[in-house]
């Protein structure tokens, strides 16, 4: 089973992307996950590519394609988390798995208002150690994480950044969910529940 996450910020999508990967048995694989492995390389074109991010400059559609190929091209049951993120992106991978003889399966859409999603970034709080996400409403004790370790606030978990996150998101992201619900293979979630509850309406969707 392969699988698309497409989400709004602060929607939940990696920790349901967590839930997914540890019940369903399935990879994990983001732009992110691909992009720090090729840090941890030597090889010319990981050499390539890493000079391109040192200077902070955008890696094309066509390497973060061919990575993709590269990491899913002998391997079955992958959650493919925040990519595509564009319309191009969403076209080229279709062309891409046509090539492999593979497909999506489905595309599960978590929903969130803008305002509720914005509250959880204003009381998001990470721990150092273990990377546990935490949220807490305004007048909530902000306690330790499970493991102990006090927790921390992202410096770019604040309004002004979300709304520059919910922008792009808008422009680049959300036409792709169109595209996809074209093929028949969008399945909404309310993701303004509880994560168990948001999990659990996605197992009734896979299962």
């Amino acid at each position: 089973m392969n699988l698309i996450l497409i989400a709004p910020p602060a929607a939940g999508k990696g920790t349901q992307s967590e839930f997914i990967c540890n019940h369903y048995n399935l990879n994990h694989l983001s732009t992110g996950d691909l992009l720090r492995e090729v840090a941890s390389k030597d090889d010319p074109k990981s050499l390539e590519i890493k000079e391109l991010m040192n200077k902070g400059m955008l890696i094309s559609d066509e390497i973060i394609l061919d990575l993709i190929e590269n990491k899913i091209k002998e391997n079955e049951g992958f959650v493919f988390d925040g990519f595509p993120r564009t319309l191009n992106q969403a076209v080229s991978f279709d062309k891409l798995l046509e090539k492999l003889n593979k497909k999506i399966d489905k595309v599960i859409y978590l929903t969130v208002d803008k305002e509720v999603a914005s509250q959880r970034i204003a009381g998001r709080y990470v721990c150092p150690s273990c990377g546990s996400v935490y949220n807490f409403k305004p007048d909530e004790e902000i306690t330790p994480c499970k493991c102990g370790e006090a927790l921390i606030k992202r410096k770019d978990d604040n309004v002004e950044t979300f709304e520059k996150r919910y922008d792009v998101y808008m422009n680049e992201t959300f036409p792709i969910i169109d595209f996809y619900r074209e093929k028949g293979l969008i399945s909404e979630v309310d993701s303004s529940k509880t994560p168990t509850e948001v999990f659990d309406d996605i197992k009734a969707v896979l299962d």
